[in-house]
């Protein structure tokens, strides 16, 4: 499958569990691992929306954090 469009249905399942703030965090995950910082500055949503949609996938087993940097 073509990873493209397996990102987009990934997303579009992410969104439709736990809404578009979410699925937007995972849209810019898939792009690019980053921090919350960029994140937030990419995304362009509120730091505290940022910060709950890390926490919702994080919970729920969709997403690890890490101490150390990004690839």
């Amino acid at each position: 499958m073509n990873s493209k469009i397996y990102n987009q249905l990934l997303v579009q399942i992410i969104q439709n569990q736990f809404g578009k703030t979410v699925g937007t965090v995972v849209h810019q995950l898939l792009l690019k691992p980053s921090t919350i910082f960029d994140l937030w500055r990419l995304t362009r949503l509120p730091y505290t929306q940022v910060y709950e949609s890390l926490l919702v996938l994080i919970s729920h087993g969709i997403l690890r954090y890490s101490k150390e940097e990004p690839i």
